[in-house]
């Protein structure tokens, strides 16, 4: 078994009952890989047919859009481990989006069909299935929330009380494309912040 499947079953056992025959199940439809930094896991036009679980590094996805770049979920361990596009994952068909891995990542990786197949062996399995769509769509509809009334400086503090890790793992430039703005106004307002607080 490879060092880093507690972390896996740690992210699991409080979503679902890891029986043994149930982690062991788990176990056996998990491919250890890694990516590179910058490394394009996804691209659009493609069907997503993967969960990737983080140990190491960071994944984003991110959409262009007429030459803008728009960072839409950042993803890495102790936050939301497992990098996928939903939509993409959930119907089969092709998607907008692209995943990229922003350093080196360690991952393991679960194919869609190994997924469906646990969904009707176990129950639970399809519990996790549920818990972690409704959690997807809870990051997408804090994010949207954030974007249709705050302003920068609000929505900049609001990262810094819910996803403090992203200043340490993540460069400005691209901190600057999950918040909507440039990095010259995400500078602005970290500094309007910390004048604040003086």
């Amino acid at each position: 078994m490879q060092p880093h499947w507690m972390e896996i079953r740690t992210f699991l056992n409080p979503l679902i009952e890891l029986t043994d025959e149930l982690w062991q199940a788990v176990v056996s439809i998990g491919h250890p890989a890694q990516y590179s930094k910058k490394q394009i896991i996804l691209r659009p036009g493609q069907i997503c047919d993967q969960m990737i679980f983080i140990h190491t590094g960071t994944i984003r996805s991110y959409r262009l859009q007429e030459g803008v770049d728009t960072t839409y979920f950042l993803y890495f361990l102790n936050e939301f481990p497992f990098a996928t596009e939903f939509a993409s994952f959930r119907t089969n068909q092709p998607t907008e989006f692209y995943l990229e891995c922003i350093d080196d990542c360690q991952v393991t990786v679960f194919y869609r069909s190994d997924i469906y197949a646990l969904y009707e062996q176990y129950h639970a399995m399809e519990k996790l299935g549920r818990l972690m769509a409704e959690q997807a769509y809870l990051m997408l509809d804090r994010r949207m929330s954030h974007f249709q009334f705050h302003d920068l400086q609000t929505r900049y503090l609001a990262m810094l009380r819910e996803e403090p890790n992203l200043l340490q793992r993540v460069p400005q430039h691209l901190i600057a494309t999950y918040l909507g703005v440039t990095p010259e106004s995400l500078s602005r307002v970290k500094q309007a912040v910390a004048r604040q607080k003086k």
